[in-house]
């Protein structure tokens, strides 16, 4: 049976919904043929380095695809890189009558996994529910899910989760891109289809003062008094206030790899929506380490001291193996309530 482009224009709508770096959709899908191609529309800005979070966006899109194939009773076979890892056409999927049609049971979750930034109730993680997402992760063969044990361990994440919202807001560049990223108003957010609409960072009463921030002359000079770390305390104090902390840590480095670490971000980000758990990306300073690591010269003195003292919490908070391995940083628990607001998905057409 050959599939539809309805049913395909459908598993599009749903791999659209994938997460992504402060939700900019740098993909498009494209239907050629009966090939769905998924296209990277990737910058090469320095905090895109490699283009890591790029990549893991791109396989929480391919993981959704997958996922929605299977419940329209199609098997997926995506050639991945078809015309190499540097070019743009990142996979090609195809679609065959799967033999036996059986229900997806991470597929309701789909429309309903969001980002919820807000307070979460101070309640463990049940052993059962841990193993489970422990052995979600063994089981997808892309990489290992590492979470906080002890009060211990979850306060060496959180300072590496705190180093990290410290350089977002000492970084001219790294602020310039967050600010330019953000959606003002309900209508900007409604145009554009993208970005971060500002309801969704639950600020709160401090949302009029964060509006002022987007002079970097006026929170320079405000970091003078303190302002960075006042809002790095805030996440501690979230991190601190969840579960547990997760860390993904995948083989190596390559764009294969970081891409199945995207599949697997996805698969338990929706695993955990199943559970009634919520989840908040705190990815900044993995990817700021990454360009670091690398690329030291793009940060002051002083930040390089910040960075090193997040690889040295991260190191005393998860048992990894590979430090270059690390792919993405998280708080789960139970929230105390929904987000009061989603981000929205740019329309498909294809």
């Amino acid at each position: 049976m050959t599939i539809s482009q309805e049913i395909i224009s459908e598993i599009a709508r749903y791999a659209q919904m994938a997460p992504s770096g402060d939700n900019l959709q740098d993909w498009r899908l494209s239907l050629n043929g009966d090939t769905l191609e998924l296209i990277g529309e990737f910058d090469d800005h320095p905090f895109n380095f490699n283009h890591r979070p790029s990549l893991t966006g791109y396989g929480a899109v391919l993981e959704n695809a997958r996922i929605a194939s299977e419940e329209f009773g199609f098997e997926m076979i995506e050639e991945l890189f078809p015309e190499g890892a540097n070019k743009k056409l990142i996979s090609s999927l195809r679609f065959s009558k799967s033999p036996s049609k059986n229900q997806q049971p991470l597929f309701p979750y789909l429309e309903t996994r969001a980002v919820n930034r807000g307070k979460y109730q101070k309640k463990e993680l049940p052993p059962e529910m841990r193993k489970e997402l422990v052995k979600t992760a063994e089981e997808s063969g892309f990489g290992k899910l590492l979470l906080t044990e002890n009060s211990a361990s979850k306060q060496k994440a959180a300072k590496a989760a705190f180093f990290g919202s410290q350089i977002m807001m000492e970084h001219q560049g790294v602020h310039q891109s967050l600010f330019q990223n953000i959606r003002w108003t309900q209508a900007e957010a409604e145009k554009t289809r993208d970005g971060l609409f500002i309801k969704t960072l639950e600020l709160g009463f401090q949302e009029p003062a964060f509006r002022l921030l987007r002079s970097w002359t006026l929170t320079s000079i405000l970091n003078f008094f303190g302002l960075s770390l006042f809002a790095a305390f805030r996440d501690y104090q979230l991190s601190m206030g969840s579960s547990a902390l997760g860390l993904i840590e995948i083989p190596d480095d390559s764009p294969q790899s970081i891409l199945n670490g995207g599949k697997l971000f996805e698969r338990l980000w929706l695993k955990m929506s199943s559970l009634g758990l919520s989840l908040q990306p705190e990815s900044a300073i993995v990817y700021f380490l990454h360009l670091f690591w690398e690329q030291p010269h793009h940060f002051t003195p002083s930040q390089r001291r910040v960075l090193e003292k997040g690889a040295r919490a991260l190191k005393e908070a998860f048992p990894m193996k590979n430090e270059k391995g690390i792919l993405m940083l998280f708080r789960l628990g139970y929230a105390s309530k929904a987000p009061s607001t989603r981000s929205l998905r740019k329309l498909v057409e294809i």
